[in-house]
C-alpha cells in the first residue's frame, strides 16, 4: 500500500532548491580557493566558474573568479567581474585586494597601485595593502614638498628620514 506524503508548497520547494544551490556554490568556492592557494589555476577556474553559475550574486565568488580569469589570460571578463563585485560590496578589503592583484597579474601597475592605495586608506586591515605597495616599490612623498623630488636637499633628507619598518600610508604618493 502506498503512502502519500503531503506535497510541499511551491515556495518551500523553491526555497529548498535555492538553499542547495547556495551550499553547493559555497563548497565549490572553497574548493576553488584551495586550488588557487595550491597554484592550480585550472582547478580553481573550474570550481569558481561552477560556483558563479550557481550563485552569480555573491561578490566574493565573482571577485575571485575574476582574479583567476585574469591569471588564465581572460583579462576583460576578469576585470569586469572584479569591478562588478566591488560595486556590489564597496570598500570590502578582500574585493579591493583581488582587484589590485588582477591588475598586477595583467601588468597594469598604475591601476594596481590605485586599488592598493584605496584599500590602504579605506579599509581597516591596511598591512597587506602596504606590504604589496612596498614590494611594488612605490615612492614616498618628497620631504620638502615645494622642491622637486630630484633636488639634492630632498634626496638627502629622504635618505636621512627613511626607516622601512615605519612606513605610513600617508607617506606614499599616488
Amino acid at each position: 500500500m502506498e503512502t502519500h506524503r503531503p506535497a510541499l508548497p511551491l515556495g518551500q520547494v523553491e526555497s529548498c532548491m535555492e538553499q542547495n544551490h547556495f551550499e553547493a556554490a559555497k563548497d565549490l568556492f572553497v574548493q576553488g580557493l584551495v586550488g588557487w592557494k595550491q597554484k592550480k589555476v585550472e582547478k580553481a577556474l573550474g570550481c569558481l566558474q561552477r560556483a558563479y553559475e550557481l550563485n552569480p550574486t555573491d561578490p566574493s565568488i565573482a571577485s575571485f573568479l575574476g582574479v583567476v580569469l585574469v591569471r588564465a589570460g581572460i583579462r576583460d571578463r576578469g576585470f569586469q567581474l572584479c569591478r562588478q563585485a566591488l560595486k556590489r560590496s564597496p570598500f570590502n578589503e578582500h574585493l579591493l585586494f583581488n582587484l589590485g592583484q588582477a591588475y598586477l597579474f595583467a601588468g597594469k601597475r598604475h591601476e594596481a597601485r590605485r586599488a592598493f592605495l584605496l584599500g590602504a586608506k579605506a579599509c581597516t586591515n591596511t598591512r597587506r595593502f602596504v606590504d604589496v605597495l612596498l614590494q611594488m616599490g612605490v615612492r614616498r612623498k618628497p620631504v620638502i614638498g615645494f622642491l622637486p623630488r630630484s633636488h639634492s636637499i630632498n634626496r638627502w633628507l629622504g635618505k636621512l628620514t627613511y626607516r622601512p619598518e615605519t612606513v605610513r600610508v600617508e607617506d606614499i604618493t599616488n
